[in-house]
């Protein structure tokens, strides 16, 4: 996505809270319409598309709830893991998803989002049951899990990035504002640094988990 895109999306976000949509609300009221059709031949009822709004949120939650889940898991890992690579691939993930976590936080005030502050059930899901775990099978499946977390962070930095259809574009910008300005090119900035960063993490990954099994 390029900085024009970005820049409209998340402006669209701070300029107007009306652009939120919520699951499974109508698009409109209008207690006057026409006349209903025969419930004999209905029509789907159309879905709701995000806003970039929505998208713009979304995207925040989900990667600082992914970066909480990378710091939880690497204590996890410098506790439990037996293979000295495992260990200090746990606190690679403390130290640099804390500081990835820190910035995305401080975009998120610019952009009037609250950010998450734990995982959401699938990571605490995860963590509970690597929990379990000790020594070889510990890092066969702590590996594992990075190398696939990476893989789901990469694709979702990437579709915002580039503009597919998960991500925020074709919103048109209001007014901008000096903090929404500030948001939307620190968003854009912390963005394109994030991939390269998730990418060498997802190939360590990968290399360590080709090692342990």
């Amino acid at each position: 996505m390029g900085h024009r895109a970005i820049s409209a999306a998340v402006i669209a976000l701070t300029a107007s809270t009306a652009l939120f949509v919520v699951n499974g609300r109508a698009q409109s009221q209008n207690p006057t319409s026409n006349t209903p059709k025969p419930a004999s031949n209905p029509k789907p009822a159309a879905k709701a598309r995000p806003s970039a709004a929505t998208s713009v949120r979304a995207f925040i939650n989900d990667l600082t709830i992914a970066n909480l889940a990378e710091v939880q898991l690497g204590r996890t890992a410098s506790e439990r893991a037996t293979s000295p690579e495992v260990k200090a691939f746990g606190q690679t993930m403390i130290n640099e998803h804390t500081q990835a976590n820190s910035e995305l936080g401080q975009i998120a005030k610019q952009l009037n989002i609250t950010a998450p502050r734990q995982m959401d059930r699938k990571h605490m899901d995860l963590w509970a049951r690597l929990s379990k775990l000790s020594g070889a099978e510990f890092d066969r499946e702590y590996m594992k899990a990075m190398a696939e977390g990476h893989e789901e962070v990469l694709a979702k930095l990437k579709a915002f990035a580039g503009g597919t259809a998960d991500s925020p574009i074709g919103t048109s910008g209001s007014k901008r504002t000096n903090t929404a300005q500030r948001g939307s090119e620190a968003l854009t900035e912390w963005v394109n640094k994030a991939v390269p960063e998730v990418e060498k993490h997802l190939n360590r990954a990968k290399e360590i988990q080709a090692k342990v099994g």
